[in-house]
């Protein structure tokens, strides 16, 4: 059956071959549609180009079924708009309208099959875009090398892919989303819906991955990047599991954010690979305007996963969620290192538990409200006489091994209260709890070649003396004249 290059194709109670030529359309806003049929898509050359400039849906499937003749091999091309002609408005948000390439809704089911690639063209901030989405007990399926890419300009509310409403979206090996920008979502379900991922993914948003109300997203062996002055790999809202295995997540600000607004425990779990994150803290926390809904997150980094910051700040209370919030963070086995320090926030009670050998790496004085260690190992360097780790309640389990580094800043600021000095190094604790305990051992040297000798008083508590700095500070003063006088002669030269 050959069609029109401006025909409408619709599938009402009946089944529906596309032809192999392929087809387009220019003056409808959804060029494949059907209501209770079927409608098989019949080779990988099928090309679908949907250049309304109003509002834009491609393929659409309501309470029936689109699927690619071949799926195991074959794909096709979806696009709403073109570079030429982008969608210039679509009539309202996510819920309301928008640019949906590719949905599948009540009741329907769509196989996009192999290699294919969706793509969608905006020149306005007024758009809006989800590139595929499954709503009300439905279901996408998308073999390998699926392709999505968000070009030109978005309004907030942007999503690549969506399940919502009690729907799924499985997706193949090689997945490929590039939606840049602030209000974009490369991936997002909610009320319900589950997606899952094959290996070696590319994700690239402003918000990466972000879980809602009872639905979950599982990935593996991928790189899942938020983008942006605000960007975030991960966020889980209420209700929300995200499952990240052997994955490298990075945010420019945050690579996870936990919620601010309230409702049942948000779950991520990040199961080996890389946390890193910019500007911001590895992890930080949502803000809100509400004061009587608290949220509930946690957090779980094991089997081997690293994770670092830019800033040195590995936790940050950034914002101010709903007063009464929680927050616990889990970090577990021998492999697992987590860098950075631990800021606790307005509003949040923040629980950290490091166990089954797992090292934390700080640099500066840390606090939270509760902190919990089982056989941890802490590598902390003190840039100041006063910097501890303070919490409300300490739970100790088997023996933590705490190691110390002084700085040169800290052996300046020693000598300036005379020699020799006692220092504590302890945790700091309101509370005390369990059976553990904690071993310090304090170094007698740093990497700028400082020395100092050591006493162990027990309990965290050390005398120290005989301090060489290197360089001394009398050194810097010799460098820094030198400096000033070579400067001085080179002006005169000139």
């Amino acid at each position: 059956m050959k069609i029109n290059l401006t025909q409408k194709i619709i599938a009402t109670l009946s089944v529906l071959l596309v032809s192999s030529t392929g087809f387009a359309a220019t003056n409808y806003s959804t060029p494949v549609f059907t209501y209770g049929g079927n409608i098989t898509l019949q080779n990988g050359d099928t090309v679908i180009i949907n250049e309304a400039s109003y509002l834009g849906y491609v393929v659409n499937a309501r309470e029936g079924t689109i699927t690619v003749k071949n799926p195991a091999t074959d794909g096709i091309y979806v696009s709403v708009g073109t570079s030429k002609n982008p969608i210039l408005n679509t009539g309202g948000d996510f819920y309301s309208g928008g640019m949906r390439p590719v949905i599948s809704q009540i009741n329907s089911y769509v196989n996009l099959g192999t290699n294919t690639t969706i793509e969608t063209f905006s020149d306005s901030a007024n758009v809006t875009a989800t590139g595929i989405l499954a709503t009300t007990n439905s279901s996408v399926i998308a073999g390998d090398n699926l392709t999505i890419r968000f070009n030109g300009t978005y309004g907030t509310g942007s999503y690549g892919i969506s399940a919502i409403n009690d729907s799924s979206i499985t997706i193949g090996d090689n997945l490929k989303v590039y939606a840049a920008g602030g209000g974009n979502i490369a991936i997002m379900v909610s009320g319900g819906g589950n997606i899952t991922v094959g290996d070696n993914a590319y994700i690239e948003a402003g918000l990466g991955l972000n879980a809602r109300i009872n639905s979950s997203i599982t990935m593996q062996n991928s790189t899942i990047r938020g983008v942006g002055s605000n960007g975030v790999g991960i966020n889980t809202a209420p209700g929300g599991i995200i499952d990240i295995t052997n994955s490298d997540i990075y945010g420019e600000r945050n690579a996870i954010t936990v919620p601010g607004v309230g409702g049942p425990t948000g779950i991520v779990t990040v199961s080996g690979g890389t946390l890193t994150s910019d500007a911001g803290a590895v992890i930080g926390s949502g803000e809100t305007s509400e004061t009587s809904n608290a949220s509930s997150s946690t957090v779980i980094i094991k089997d081997g996963a690293k994770a670092s910051s830019l800033t040195g700040v590995f936790f940050e209370g950034e914002l101010t969620p709903s007063v009464g919030s929680e927050l616990e963070i889990k970090v577990m086995g021998s492999d697992t290192i987590v860098e950075g320090r631990f800021l606790d926030g307005t509003n949040l009670d923040t629980t950290f538990s490091i166990s089954d050998g797992a090292t934390w790496n700080s640099v500066g004085a840390s606090n939270m409200d509760s902190l919990s260690l089982e056989d941890a190992n802490i590598n902390i360097v003190l840039t100041s006489a006063s910097d501890r780790i303070v919490t409300d309640n300490l739970t100790l389990d088997g023996t933590t091994v705490m190691n110390v580094g002084l700085t040169n800043e800290f052996l300046e600021e020693v000598i300036a209260m005379g020699l020799p000095q006692d220092f504590d190094v302890s945790i700091v604790a309101s509370f005390t709890d369990g059976t553990g305990t904690i071993a310090y051992d304090i170094a007698t040297s740093n990497d700028e070649g400082s020395t100092w000798s050591i006493d162990d008083l027990g309990n965290g508590i050390y005398r120290i003396y005989d301090i060489t700095l290197v360089p001394e500070p009398s050194t810097y003063a010799m460098i820094f004249g030198a400096l000033a006088l070579a400067l001085a002669i080179y002006r005169r030269r000139k």
